[in-house]
């Protein structure tokens, strides 16, 4: 600002930074309490963004839901799935532990969701939310992961407590509506989503 350089400033976010619940996340939803060093940490940059934008920085916060990619480290739940799936159908393990498998999240396949990044510098600086706004549960995801393989998940889960978080919230998803209208211009729109991730995936 005080050199006045024509440049666009991103910042990716979480979709954590909201509370989760029957209602899609939207920009305008509330924001949580934070729970740990990590939500803190993104929900003040979420509002420092917003400071430097209303004095007239060129700035944007992209907020990301679960994004699911092959690049994923293991402790990514759908990588750790579909990887540990192919090992039992080759026989070098014999089952999986895993915590809660109720839990409801917005599973986003990476290619698809880093488009709206690159197409940002296209439009006016704002918040925007970025996710495929399909509800799918780590059951769904293990169900259809062992379904790739023929397999039936039933015989090879073990659900450990130990796996469980603390205050965990139960269902975590956006609505994508807004920023379907913001790049239709584009004509993006998560179409990789459910089967189709977790079969790419394994």
């Amino acid at each position: 600002k005080k050199n006045k350089y024509p440049i666009k400033f991103f910042k990716a976010n979480s979709g954590y930074i909201f509370n989760g619940g029957k209602k899609k996340i939207t920009i305008n939803s509330k924001l949580i309490k934070a729970e740990s060093p990590y939500t803190a940490s993104q929900i003040k940059s979420f509002k420092l963004i917003k400071k430097y934008r209303a004095l007239g920085i060129k700035c944007y916060s992209m907020i990301l839901f679960n994004i699911v990619s092959p690049l994923s480290p293991m402790g990514f739940i759908a990588k750790k799935i579909c990887y540990l799936a192919k090992k039992i159908k080759s026989k070098k393990i014999e089952n999986i532990s895993v915590g809660n498998i109720d839990s409801i999240r917005d599973f986003g396949w990476a290619s698809e969701m880093v488009m709206p990044i690159y197409l940002m510098q296209y439009i006016k600086p704002q918040d925007i939310i970025v996710g495929t706004g399909k509800p799918m549960s780590v059951k769904k995801l293990i169900f259809h992961a062992f379904k790739y393989y023929n397999l039936d998940y039933k015989n090879f889960i073990k659900i450990d407590k130990n796996f469980i978080r603390k205050n965990e919230r139960k269902k975590i998803i956006c609505s994508t509506s807004k920023t379907i209208k913001l790049f239709k211009k584009w004509n993006w729109k998560p179409i990789i989503i459910e089967k189709k991730f977790v079969y790419k995936m394994c």
